[in-house]
């Protein structure tokens, strides 16, 4: 991501904010320090009722996971209407991310694609603008309401048989 970036700002006037923290954080920080790349900021750790603000300054969100079962930040982006830029290896990746409709998508450690990915959206607001509204509508089958009232009617859905297993009374 760092690297995709800093090839970025040779070509358009960005900042990029990385929320939170982590294991990798200070090598993250000296890769930044040594390239003396000026347009990262660490906001550091950030606290649950602290992300909207973070969401409301942003023009989309870029996940360049390399493993990850689902990814929760993909939910609350899209939650913001954002766009989202997002590697395929997030689990979460399949059933939220529509390339080219609410986001974009590439593979892990594709440096060249999350930078074209980015200038893209950088450089087209309507773009920005209708792929955020796509990730509102996206999301909001995944609202917790939705959610239960699904795993309610499969669970009232079930054919009534005796289970027969061998904790069965």
């Amino acid at each position: 991501m760092i690297e995709a970036f800093q090839q970025v700002v040779n070509e358009q006037d960005a900042t990029m904010l990385i929320v939170g923290d982590g294991p990798n954080i200070d090598r993250y920080r000296e890769i930044c320090s040594k390239r003396s790349i000026t347009s990262i900021r660490f906001e550091g750790f950030c606290s649950q009722e602290m992300l909207p603000k973070y969401y409301a300054v942003a023009e989309f969100l870029v996940f360049p996971t390399r493993s990850d079962p689902w990814g929760l930040v993909l939910n609350e982006a899209m939650c913001a209407g954002l766009p989202v830029i997002c590697s395929v290896a997030a689990g979460a990746a399949v059933e939220l991310v529509y390339p080219g409709h609410n986001g974009l998508l590439h593979e892990p450690g594709d440096v060249e694609k999350i930078r074209e990915h980015i200038l893209t959206l950088l450089r087209d607001n309507n773009m920005r603008n209708n792929m955020g509204l796509a990730s509102l509508e996206i999301i909001e089958a995944f609202h917790p309401k939705k959610m239960a009232q699904g795993f309610s009617e499969a669970v009232f859905n079930l054919p009534n048989k005796a289970y027969t297993g061998k904790h069965a009374k």
